[in-house]
């Protein structure tokens, strides 16, 4: 006969005999030895390249392995860290079973499904190079079901969209680099991907007066030599000239604003003639009438 207790279970066994002869009883015991409790194990969803971890806590004793060991800190603890990529365009699974051991040496598994959700690509675009003041496209077109924020926020349209225009000024008299950060999230999912764009943003240094023609009369309304993107020539130097080449006017730093020429009510109508000299040396020469 086979015995099958669950528990630890003491038997008595009689043994019968014909009349005049000897019976007899004996007794045994058969020791259950429990298996470990069961390790429940929830599934877990992370997204690629993230991690989290498995299992439960150790009970002394106890030894653990699981299988694959495929992205785990650790095969032979009671809970590692899984840590798993998805490269591809849809959700994957990774499926692991452990085996807990007790000092007996009974067994007990547990399954657990680890589900990764694709990586999140963050398009923030090429380099970008433009001049000062002159809005430029960076980012790609939005996709659906996703958001976008963009650090930091300044020069920008918009920080939450998927492809703003960004707009800086340079009055330094040399390029100048601002680096933005784009973070791409799927709503479904909460994953999201990082990525950076430069943008190279030179000086405008072309140079031209707004107009030829001033009328020096103190109502404010085109009574100055005005040079457009003045604060690109940091350090320049004006000069201003008479019909018959006498300096009339000269200055460091002229801003159209607090550093200027053409209201000075003693002016003559007539031509005059200016000399612009940039930090560099470049020199820009032209005429201003002057109209009373």
């Amino acid at each position: 006969f086979v015995l099958a207790p669950t528990t630890t279970t003491t038997y008595t066994i009689t043994a019968s005999a014909p009349a005049g002869s000897c019976g007899g009883t004996t007794r045994f015991t058969v020791t259950v030895t429990p298996t470990p409790a069961p390790v429940a194990v929830p599934p877990v969803v992370i997204c690629s390249g993230a991690s989290a971890q498995l299992g439960t806590t150790a009970v002394a004793g106890n030894t653990y392995s699981w299988s694959p060991a495929t992205g785990l800190s650790s095969a032979t603890v009671a809970n590692p860290t899984v840590t798993l990529t998805n490269t591809a365009a849809a959700a994957t699974t990774q499926t692991y079973t452990l085996t807990t051991t007790n000092a007996s040496g009974c067994t007990a598994t547990a399954i657990v499904v680890v589900t990764v959700n694709p990586a999140v690509v963050a398009a923030t675009g090429a380099t970008v190079v433009t001049i000062t003041d002159a809005p430029v496209a960076i980012g790609a077109a939005p996709v659906a079901g996703f958001t976008y924020s963009w650090s930091p926020a300044t020069g920008l349209s918009s920080s939450t969209v998927a492809n703003p225009t960004v707009t800086l000024p340079n009055y330094t008299g040399m390029p100048i680099t601002r680096t933005y950060t784009l973070t791409t999230t799927n709503s479904a999912t909460g994953c999201s991907g990082t990525a950076s764009v430069a943008v190279t943003v030179n000086p405008d240094l072309s140079f031209e007066v707004y107009n030829n023609v001033i009328t020096s009369n103190g109502d404010n309304m085109n009574d100055r030599l005005k040079v457009r993107n003045i604060r690109s020539f940091p350090g320049n130097k004006v000069e201003i000239y008479n019909r018959w080449g006498r300096q009339i006017f000269s200055t460091t730093n002229y801003d159209n604003d607090t550093n200027y020429w053409g209201t000075d009510p003693t002016l003559v109508a007539g031509n005059y003639y200016y000399v612009f000299k940039q930090n560099d040396n470049t020199i820009a020469k032209g005429w201003i009438e002057v109209v009373k």
